[in-house]
């Protein structure tokens, strides 16, 4: 992703991508958000609501202390991959946990249709594509940025 793509959301999400530009030991984030701007949209929306249900528990439960970081941001075998970590005072009681363990689950939800959705979502441009069994690594471009990766392959040779 274009570095200030990525800044936008860095800035608006400061929470989320706290780790961005960390030591690679302490996290993957160090290598920053590693996909392509196409899914900007979607990352922005994921960490709209991200946020909204971290403000809401912050809300209702402000004693759980929960927080959700990026460990790893990227695209793997053509779609998104968004790996989180989620933090909480681990003080609270069976019935805090469950509770928190719903709002969890809804976090993770909102996850997978945040991945599931770049799999007909060009990665480059942000237009509906799908999946390009012809590559040799899975890949998500619509016809357009397609052509011209294909065409810039051709000029390097």
């Amino acid at each position: 992703m274009r570095n200030e793509l990525q800044r936008q959301l860095v800035e608006q999400y400061p929470d989320i991508f706290e780790m961005v530009g960390s030591d690679p030991r302490d996290s993957a984030m160090a290598w920053g958000i590693e996909c392509g701007d196409g899914w900007f949209d979607i990352l922005d929306h994921l960490c709209h609501s991200i946020t909204h249900t971290v403000r809401t528990i912050d809300r209702l439960y402000p004693e759980y202390k929960f927080r959700v970081k990026a460990v790893q941001v990227k695209e793997k075998y053509g779609t998104l991959r968004f790996y989180v970590d989620f933090h909480y005072d681990e003080n609270i009681n069976e019935e805090q946990m469950k509770r928190l363990t719903s709002y969890m689950d809804r976090i993770s939800g909102a996850i997978s249709l945040a991945e599931s959705m770049t799999a007909r979502t060009c990665e480059d441009c942000g237009a509906r594509a799908t999946m390009n069994p012809d590559e040799p690594f899975p890949i998500v471009l619509c016809r357009a940025c397609e052509t011209t990766r294909y065409d810039a392959r051709w000029q390097t040779l």
